[in-house]
């Protein structure tokens, strides 16, 4: 391998071990390069801000195969009476050309104020760099390795000495130039913004896979065409181009390797000069998810600005024969119930100024219902419910803190104590990545006093307050990180903004270190969770690397039945993020147990779907305690009406039995039943009606099953404080009628009370 020794001090800061006439200047480019890469850090959003400032750090004083090095400042630490043990653990993930290392520090002996990092072209060598992080963080992250392979090891440091070195890895970094004969995927998050006569574009790179050796820019005049123009801007993710005339254009990009063009990115259109009322874009990237009978629809809304959508289906290629309907909002997802068969199905665009063409139209199959396992898949039938302490019994909580002390429910009795009375032992809580400062800085009995922002529900400090009323009653609690400034569930995996348009390997450090930090602020208050699971019905992706967000789906793809193709583009990328999810978490909370939660249960064909994604997990490596699924809700169709009791539990009995073959025990994380039609859009289970009797019958049923059943070690019931004054959707499936009285579903639970 031929090192660039100089870009290897460059990058490592090692002005030190320069010597001779010239070390003045090597100490200068050094100083340049580190104030270059901060300001690439400060400028934060936009992941083209972030890479331009690095394309223009790297052509102003640094080579272009230099190591750049992206960590904090070191804190404050105590002095130390000796020098520190070794690190463990060292571990490298390798994307494109850039490496994620992390390390776990000793356990043992006086604290490191940093690390040292040394690399070697061989196994033991240290002779292309030493380089001290002056930070405690243990993880690091070099971009634009040159090829081949180096080897790399970390001491801790402290005013004592330093310690005997890490374990070694070896990082072998492929040459970008040919990706293997690979193209790349498709750019994404394609903008762009108008100023006079000047057009500046921006886009994200591939999210995973081989980087591009360069980008194509595509112009046209219509959409889809390249009539206008097509050029190369080189690897950059920005580009202004000045002097534009006066007109429409459509306008795309796409990556290319020695092995040549890959997909297109997104489309956008900017208008330059006068723009006069003209209709919106077609819509962009339809897709389709079938769930059973219920179809999800998504797309992406193009330019125009449109009000609502048409969606067209036919019977055959380019018909509209059975359908031709109006959204009636500008929302880009629907779902909708379909008999089984095959559709074709279209979408325009429509806003005050006409209607758009038509979207590049899609295939959706609806299958027949396969519901019941063949041949029949034996269960444990069981006389009753067992009370087994390995099953956690319990519900999801959330609401009923913010109605009591900013609304007028839950005055006279806390919710808490009536749950637990009728049996509720453990609970589950979500939290989101906001930490809201109102609530940090006033006590919580005068939290009533500030008024009311959406920012609070599910915060840190929200959370942290109904985990303490549960351990005041002697609740256990889990904790589900939402990974998301909102609610996130499946269909919806938005990251935090800050992280928006982050690599896979970036948004590892930032989630390793976010969930570290989150597991530590509940153990530094004094609680103890029980367990955390990882986002939240994660089965199509976590953050926005999910296939609702950076990772495109081909026209016409139904993911839930290609599952090689969710293996190879999003269950490959989501297990890397997941691992270091989990070592963050265990990095302060060694003991907690970790769960994946999904929403794959009745999703695709039979079991094929959940069984798929938690043998990609182990085949990963990600080290997770329990697999979490949710049971169907009524509030939108699906098959269960179709299909026994018999055949129902058998179905379920065979996806808790695999999983248990993998090791791990089965948790429903979240399941509810209706007591009334009102709002539900399914018809009832075969053995149960839609009513308080028939409500009560299903919680006995499900509670009798779960307990007989050796894979299953727990059962959640999803917001029992739910009522219709609360939520439309799901309101008829709380266990409480409007005034906060229970209905006769609640009692059922009583069984899990200790006799």
């Amino acid at each position: 391998m031929r090192v660039n020794r100089r870009a290897l001090w460059v990058a490592f800061g090692l002005s030190a071990i320069l010597t001779g006439s010239a070390r003045q200047v090597e100490a200068q480019t050094v100083s340049r390069s580190w104030t270059c890469w901060s300001s690439s850090v400060m400028a934060a959003g936009p992941f083209a801000a972030s890479a331009t400032l690095d394309a223009l750090c790297r052509s102003a004083v640094a080579p272009a195969s230099s190591i750049r090095l992206d960590q904090p400042s070191a804190p404050g630490t105590a002095a130390a009476v000796a020098a520190p043990r070794p690190p463990a653990s060292l571990a490298a993930t390798v994307v494109g050309r850039r490496v994620f290392l992390n390390w776990v520090a000793a356990e043992n002996g006086d604290p490191p104020s940093s690390y040292v990092l040394e690399a070697g072209s061989s196994s033991g060598r240290i002779d292309l760099a030493s380089a001290d992080t002056a930070s405690t963080v243990t993880t690091l992250i070099a971009t634009e390795m040159p090829a081949g392979a180096t080897f790399m090891r970390v001491r801790s440091r402290n005013g004592r000495g330093l310690s005997g070195p890490s374990n070694e890895v070896r990082v072998v970094v492929g040459n970008t130039g040919d990706c293997g004969g690979l193209k790349a995927l498709a750019p994404s998050s394609l903008q762009g913004v108008v100023n006079g006569d000047a057009v500046t574009l921006t886009w994200s790179p591939p999210p995973a896979g081989c980087m591009p050796e360069f980008y194509m820019i595509s112009a046209g005049s219509v959409p889809g065409s390249s009539d206008v123009a097509s050029f190369s801007v080189g690897n950059t993710t920005t580009f202004t181009a000045v002097n534009v005339r006066t007109g429409s254009y459509y306008l795309r990009v796409r990556s290319y390797t020695a092995a040549g063009a890959g997909a297109f990115s997104n489309q956008t259109h900017v208008s330059v000069g006068a723009d006069p009322c003209r209709a919106p874009d077609p819509p962009d990237s339809p897709a389709a998810t079938v769930f059973g009978t219920t179809v999800l629809l998504t797309w992406s809304a193009g330019s125009g600005t449109p009000t609502n959508f048409i969606i067209e289906t036919g019977s055959a290629p380019g018909l509209s024969n059975l359908a031709a309907s109006n959204t009636g909002s500008s929302s880009t997802a629907l779902a909708a119930s379909a008999e089984p068969g095959t559709y074709y199905v279209r979408l325009r665009a429509r806003s005050r100024c006409g209607t758009s063409g038509p979207s590049r139209e899609i295939t959706v199959d609806v299958p027949k219902p396969t519901l019941c396992a063949s041949p029949a898949h034996p269960y444990v039938h069981g006389t009753g419910f067992q009370r087994r302490s390995t099953l956690a019994v319990g519900g999801v909580v959330a609401d009923y803190l913010a109605r009591s002390v900013w609304g007028d429910h839950w005055k006279g009795a806390h919710l808490l104590d009536v749950l637990k009375e009728n049996g509720f032992a453990s609970i589950r809580v979500g939290v989101t990545t906001i930490s809201a400062a109102d609530l940090s800085r006033t006590a919580p009995a005068n939290w009533g006093s500030l008024a009311w922002k959406n920012e609070y529900w599910s915060s840190r400090e929200y959370a942290e307050r109904i985990v303490r009323e549960a351990a005041e009653r002697g609740i256990q609690s889990t904790l589900f990180l939402f990974l998301s400034a909102d609610a996130a569930f499946a269909g919806k995996q938005k990251g935090p903004p800050e992280w928006e348009g982050l690599s896979v390997a970036d948004t590892a450090a930032r989630l390793r270190e976010y969930t570290r930090e989150t597991a530590q602020y509940f153990r530094d208050k004094g609680l103890k969770i029980a367990a955390y699971e990882i986002g939240n019905e994660i089965d199509f992706g976590i953050l926005d690397f999910s296939t609702s967000g950076r990772i495109q789906v081909p026209p016409g793809m139904d993911v839930t039945r290609n599952l090689q193709w969710m293996r190879d583009n999003v269950w490959n990328v989501e297990a890397p993020l997941l691992r270091a999810a989990i070592t963050g978490v265990r990095d302060a909370s060694p003991d907690a147990r970790i769960g994946l939660h999904i929403a794959g249960l009745a999703v695709g064909d039979g079991n094929a779907f959940p069984e798929a994604f938690f043998d990609a997990m182990v085949e990963h490596g990600v080290d997770f305690d329990y697999a979490g699924l949710s049971q169907p809700y009524a509030y939108a169709p699906w098959d269960l009406d179709r299909v026994s009791t018999e055949c129902w539990f058998q179905r379920v009995a065979e996806l808790t039995d695999h999983i248990g073959g993998l090791g791990r025990p089965v948790v429903f994380s979240e399941a509810s039943y209706p007591s009334d039609p009102a709002t539900t859009e399914a018809q009832p289970m075969q053995d149960w009606p839609f009513s308080p009797a028939g409500q009560a019958r299903w919680v006995r049923e499900y509670l009798k099953f779960v307990s007989n059943q050796p894979n299953v070690s727990g059962f959640f019931y999803f917001y029992p404080d739910f009522h219709p004054g609360i939520d439309q959707s799901l309101g008829h499936s709380g266990l409480f009628d409007a005034r906060d009285h229970p209905m006769p579903a609640l009692g059922e639970f009583r069984v899990n009370l200790p006799r």
